[in-house]
């Protein structure tokens, strides 16, 4: 109902920053050059990961995973999503099984992302 409800809201996304869930990057068909400057717009990041082959990393762990998304990309609507979807940020209608979401809290790390 989130999703739907917030289709056609068409503020851009938010700018890159610390604790904000994005598929920014991910979203991209160039995954290298898109976490490159996801990475370097947080100079806290870049400090932390120092020396690190962080970008040897993310091409093995991610970078399969990527290349199979990467096609379905053009069908991905843009949407505004939560971006912290858990039990502790929803109200229900009661505690029995069956129970439904009433209302959704803290959307501070809400974003133009997908609804994927």
């Amino acid at each position: 109902r989130l999703h739907r409800v917030s289709a056609g809201y068409d503020a851009p996304a938010r700018p890159v920053r610390t604790l904000l869930s994005s598929f920014r990057v991910l979203s991209c068909a160039d995954l290298a050059g898109a976490l490159e400057r996801w990475v370097d717009a947080q100079p806290l990041l870049v400090r932390a990961l120092g020396a690190r082959d962080w970008r040897g990393d993310v091409a093995d762990a991610i970078g399969p995973y990527h290349a199979r998304l990467a096609p379905l990309l053009p069908a991905l609507a843009p949407l505004w999503t939560h971006g912290d979807w858990h039990a502790s940020n929803l109200l229900w209608s009661g505690a029995e099984p069956g129970a439904q979401v009433q209302t959704v809290l803290d959307f501070g790390l809400s974003d133009r992302t997908c609804a994927v």
